[in-house]
């Protein structure tokens, strides 16, 4: 293989390979820690997402899941203002992925739709969803607004009262009734009690606020929050998948380019 051969292989397989891992590589948009009363609001990822709000919410050291990757949580008491985090920009991405450890208290009997994460104070509006509880059922609870209708996912957790963690996934590149919305607890994917998809086409997300523990009656800064969590958050992350297609071009790509090479190699 001839010098300029060997260069044209050489770039063109360390772009092929820094494009997979560019892929492979989720990237974090938020985290929140909650790890002492001073920085409960504070963005950990580096990205700037700092919570406002907050009225009513405290930080424990003593009640924490061991496995959540913290020491502290943040206790909502029912009550409290909401807390959120203003310009999310999220719009752009394929699917998004939530994590957070959570043990729910208060009445087992309580019919409130308590949130944990909810997009915008409506989440009414395409691009908008919501990941809520309900303890009377024992169920955790995800909405998707999306052109033409919703996708939704019911999942049973009978066990809300003990900490469990907890991730979600919203792909838009799936529009089954099965794969637009699932969940894991403990690690383990569950099956949902009840799914639907009933969009006209793929999903999309809203860049607005994103609110943990509650919502509220209207985007301003006098809101009233509403649809109130009591339990514990701890260490929650958002989180940008990478997309299917470029990671599926990158697996095939670079097999390709280094069979390529060697066989050029192989023949000079």
């Amino acid at each position: 293989m001839n010098i300029k051969m060997k260069v044209l292989w050489t770039t063109l397989t360390s772009l092929l390979v820094s494009l997979s891992a560019a892929s492979v590589h989720a990237a974090v948009l938020a985290e929140w820690e909650f790890l002492d009363q001073a920085s409960l609001t504070t963005d950990s990822s580096g990205n700037g997402n700092t919570l406002t709000g907050g009225t009513g919410v405290t930080v424990s050291t003593e009640n924490y899941n061991p496995a959540g990757g913290t020491t502290t949580s943040a206790y909502f008491n029912g009550s409290q203002g909401w807390l959120r985090a203003n310009d999310m920009v999220v719009s752009s991405y394929e699917a998004l992925q939530f994590e957070w450890s959570m043990q729910a208290t208060g009445s087992a009997s309580s019919t409130d739709s308590q949130r944990i994460l909810q997009s915008n104070y409506d989440h009414n509006a395409i691009g908008g969803f919501a990941i809520y509880l309900r303890r009377d059922s024992g169920e955790i609870r995800i909405s998707h607004r999306v052109e033409g209708g919703w996708g939704q996912a019911y999942f049973s957790v009978s066990t809300l009262d003990v900490w469990h963690e907890y991730k979600v996934v919203i792909n838009n590149a799936d529009s089954t009734a099965e794969g637009h919305i699932t969940l894991w607890v403990d690690g383990v994917e569950q099956t949902a009690i009840s799914s639907t998809y009933s969009g006209t086409g793929s999903g999309t997300f809203l860049d607005t606020q994103l609110y943990l523990g509650s919502n509220a009656s209207s985007a301003g800064v006098s809101a009233t929050a509403k649809n109130l969590l009591n339990g514990y958050l701890q260490n929650v992350r958002v989180t940008a998948i990478p997309e299917v297609s470029s990671l599926a071009w990158g697996l095939i790509l670079i097999p390709a380019v280094v069979a390529l090479r060697r066989g050029r190699v192989l023949r000079d």
